[in-house]
């Protein structure tokens, strides 16, 4: 029995067993070191899929039914945004027009407090909403930069009409899902057509205007 076990063992190295001590020694060695290194090689794969698809999200879309009340609330948001968005980026072209300056993502966003103060609407607004409008800004300027660096031809960033800003995103709070009712802060309690359900945490919540009357939110959860 012990020889069996023997032979089973040695098994993948039997066709070196009649060669001579030191090079059987370094044959096995190669083969052990062969396999260790394939081992390694798809234990990284296995791991770098792995989070992959813990980091990877899925978005769940769903139509609105609110009042008329927050269909108004809706639209007065879209409509900051975008004049919040419009001024950002005039602010950013003539910056660097005249003076060679570059705005980035945390200076105009420091400057929120600000706009708050001299425009009260926008205090009907949550606070992360504005951010994540000078954050989608910046991903506009950032990506225009990587083309122009790859030697591609590149629009400059354009002014966003009505029809072109038709969203606006809770990046990370502000808003809160149960059952078929979404709680949005500065807007309310909306009921949704909750078609599937969903798993995983929530992390970000987007609210869509779509053919100019349907109301959508799109969840992305982890």
């Amino acid at each position: 029995m012990g020889q069996m076990k023997a032979s089973i063992a040695l098994s993948p190295f039997r066709e070196c067993l009649d060669q001579p001590f030191f090079t059987l020694t370094h044959t096995i060695c190669n083969k052990i070191k062969s396999i260790l290194i394939l081992r390694k090689r798809f234990g990284s794969i296995s791991k770098t899929r792995k989070r992959e698809s813990e980091n990877m999200r899925r978005t769940y879309q769903f139509k609105l039914e609110p009042t008329a009340e927050q269909v108004e609330k809706i639209e007065q948001t879209l409509h900051l945004c975008r004049w919040l968005y419009n001024s950002m980026l005039e602010q950013r072209k003539l910056a660097y027009k005249l003076w060679r300056i570059s705005f980035t993502f945390y200076t105009q966003k420091k400057e929120l407090p600000k706009v708050k103060e001299e425009i009260p609407e926008f205090k009907e607004v949550y606070s992360q909403v504005l951010q994540d409008v000078c954050q989608r800004l910046d991903q506009t300027f950032q990506a225009f930069f990587r083309r122009l660096k790859k030697g591609e031809k590149a629009g400059d960033p354009r002014f966003q009409g009505k029809n072109r800003y038709d969203s606006f995103t809770y990046p990370q709070s502000g808003f809160k899902l149960e059952g078929k009712y979404l709680t949005l802060s500065k807007i309310g309690t909306i009921r949704m057509k909750l078609h599937r359900q969903m798993d995983g945490k929530i992390k970000t919540c987007t609210i869509k205007r779509k053919n100019g009357r349907n109301l959508l939110c799109s969840i992305s959860r982890r």
